[in-house]
């Protein structure tokens, strides 16, 4: 069994400057360890983050829950009506208590890969 890690954006390590992502990349080159990216992460990086999202091309993407207007609609999983109570419940636990509509685009993409 391989040890699953799933990065986001903030952990492509594009420039090589983080030691301990540089540690995981070479267990993954190994085979010790698979890096995942998480569905969000290229849609992140669309707004001109280019040499991160040539790097995240090397990795398997995970695909969390679709939400409409931030989704890639081939990049998600849509579910059921269980759906929104289960966001509703991410949301209040990373966010204390703020509603979906008082989150900002980055923190609702936070959500959708949890």
């Amino acid at each position: 069994m391989v040890l699953r890690i799933t990065i986001d954006t903030n952990l492509i390590n594009a420039r090589q400057q983080l030691p301990d992502m540089n540690t995981l990349e070479e267990m993954h080159k190994k085979g010790l360890i698979e890096i995942v990216k998480t569905d969000a992460m290229d849609t992140e990086m669309l707004n001109g983050y280019k040499k991160g999202l040539e790097k995240s091309q090397q990795y398997r993407e995970i695909q969390g829950y679709g939400v409409f207007g931030h989704s890639r609609y081939d990049h998600a999983v849509y579910g059921s009506e269980d759906d929104g109570g289960l966001t509703q419940s991410v949301v209040m636990a990373l966010f204390l208590g703020k509603s979906c509509s008082e989150l900002s685009d980055n923190d609702i993409k936070d959500v959708m890969h949890i």
